[in-house]
């Protein structure tokens, strides 16, 4: 199966560390074959703070669904 950003995969961020606000995902051109990304475009936190923090979940997965996260990049 295929993974539905936003709804398999959701990504929430924090800027100090507890209060998490869901971001928007937006498809990117693959990476290489097989290897799709995702950017989050600018995003307003409500809370203050300097400790960025990120949380990935994950849903409908089993086993024909598997979402596998190759890596995170944050610009803050």
């Amino acid at each position: 199966g295929t993974n539905t950003l936003n709804t398999d995969i959701v990504l929430q961020l924090s800027a100090d560390g507890t209060n998490f606000t869901t971001a928007t995902m937006t498809a990117m051109p693959d990476f290489a074959s097989g290897i799709k990304m995702a950017k989050v475009n600018d995003l307003t936190i409500p809370n203050a703070g300097t400790q960025l923090k990120y949380k990935i979940s994950f849903a409908n997965q089993g086993s024909v669904k598997q979402a596998r996260i190759r890596g995170v990049s944050l610009q803050y």
